[in-house]
């Protein structure tokens, strides 16, 4: 697979909020901790964190998966994470994030193949934790289903709108209460 083949985001930066805002119709949250809580406390609730991202992984995430990882006020290098060492990472982008047009905020983004055992508690852990001054989205390139870890939950882009209503029911009580379901 090559960089050319994942043509997929229209330009938009793999990043779970931009995609929130233009899929917003595929688009649900699902919370990490119990009442909507974001960062834990404890070593019981990092176990909850770790259980509910890989059931949800798990159940929507199938076939070949395409990681993306983009790093923002560092390198990736420098945040010196033994997970984001063990990817083979290959460049894939670099994207103007800057909120005014006037200035410019570059980052690169990287993709990689994923193998599910790469998903690990670290990874889970930094991004839950806010410990991973970036962005990591998953995309599956047989459902075009997206998994976006970030501090407090996973937002998910489901392509089916009968699976969505399925995934939404089945994952009902780790849903926000919100109506605007953040």
């Amino acid at each position: 697979m090559n960089k050319d083949d994942l043509d997929i985001f229209n330009n938009i930066p793999p990043f779970g909020n931009y995609f929130r805002e233009v899929y917003n119709k595929k688009w649900f949250r699902i919370h990490s901790l119990y009442n909507g809580k974001r960062y834990s406390d404890s070593k019981i609730e990092n176990k909850e964190i770790l259980l509910r991202n890989q059931t949800v992984f798990n159940k929507i995430m199938n076939g070949e998966i395409v990681g993306f990882l983009t790093a923002f006020d560092s390198s990736l290098e420098s945040q010196n994470k033994q997970w984001i060492n063990s990817l083979d990472l290959h460049y894939f982008t670099t994207y103007d994030i800057a909120e005014d047009k006037d200035n410019e905020y570059l980052v690169d983004a990287y993709y990689f193949i994923l193998n599910k055992s790469k998903l690990n508690d670290s990874m889970i852990l930094d991004i839950a934790g806010n410990d991973f001054d970036g962005e990591l989205l998953f995309y599956s390139l047989n459902t075009g289903n997206i998994f976006a870890p970030y501090d407090g939950g996973i937002d998910l882009i489901i392509e089916n709108s009968k699976e969505l209503i399925e995934h939404k029911k089945y994952f009902s009580k780790w849903l926000s209460n919100r109506k605007d379901g953040l």
